[in-house]
């Protein structure tokens, strides 16, 4: 059972709640949790690794009792509709604490983590601020003991499986034609250049679903021509479209390419052209 005697609540995408996130998106053939004994084996074909510390700032109530209570962190990764989640193996360690007694008994506690779908556990967890399944979820159980202990920061990691059965556009990317650096954003210093975008869904297209189609725009018709549905084929997760113009009289300015899929649950991207010439 999940302590009751505090509950935190923080916000992966808000960087004062939650310091130095990190997420990577690995496909895998066939990914099975394996242990405990009870575990669910079922087939995952996505490695969710998601990282952090947790600014909880917990402190303890001005008595000698041991105070345990859990620290919930909202991941902002959707899971419905072509994606299950399958399984997971979670970690906590403690990354900041402060204490003041001398004479007394200070604690501080990780003591368990996982990581669900559900933000109440189950109903063991209360949920003041009513976060809706359906999402990712890291439940810290945690303690805190001692006048003026704080526990101020807990690092975790989640692994997570899930089935995704068809897949999401992740991002488009692009470069000027002939570099090998893509990116979110390509600056260029002339007029008229070359430029290429990228494609990057989740995973592969299964052939049942092919083509994944994306609409790709141009916030500036007029001097970056770019309107059109191009195709992901069956068994492509990444596409490379080459060798798109500008015009030669295009003032300095910043374009905005926008990608709109189709269909999944990340719909769309976009990336920036800078352009700092002048003619």
């Amino acid at each position: 059972m999940h302590g009751k005697e505090f509950l935190v609540d923080l916000d992966a995408a808000d960087p004062s709640q939650v310091a130095t996130v990190r997420a990577v998106n690995l496909g895998v053939s066939d990914g099975l949790q394996a242990f405990p004994a009870s575990a669910q084996l079922k087939s995952a074909n996505r490695l969710l690794l998601f990282t952090g510390t947790a600014i909880c700032s917990q402190g303890a109530h001005d008595d000698d009792n041991l105070h345990r209570g859990v620290v919930r962190i909202r991941l902002n990764f959707p899971v419905a509709g072509s994606t299950s989640f399958k399984g997971s193996a979670t970690i906590a360690a403690l990354a900041s604490v402060h204490g003041e007694g001398f004479q007394e008994d200070l604690t501080f506690a990780a003591e368990n983590a996982i990581t669900l779908t559900d933000p109440t556990d189950g109903s063991t967890v209360d949920n003041p601020k009513g976060l809706p399944a359906g999402e990712l979820y890291v439940l810290i159980d945690a303690a805190v003991q001692g006048d003026g202990s704080v526990l101020n920061r807990i690092a975790y990691q989640a692994n997570v499986l899930i089935l995704d059965a068809a897949p999401d556009l992740v991002s488009i990317l692009v470069r000027p034609s002939g570099t090998q650096v893509w990116g979110p954003t390509a600056t260029f210093t002339q007029s008229g250049a070359a430029w290429d975008y990228q494609l990057n869904l989740s995973g592969p297209v299964p052939p049942d679903k092919a083509p994944f189609q994306v609409n790709v725009q141009s916030s500036d018709q007029l001097n970056v021509p770019l309107s059109l549905v191009v195709n992901v084929d069956a068994l492509e997760s990444s596409k490379d479209f080459l060798n798109n113009f500008m015009s030669a009289n295009i003032p300095p300015e910043t374009v905005t390419i926008t990608a709109t899929a189709t269909k999944g649950s990340m719909r769309q991207q976009s990336a920036t052209l800078v352009i700092t010439a002048v003619k």
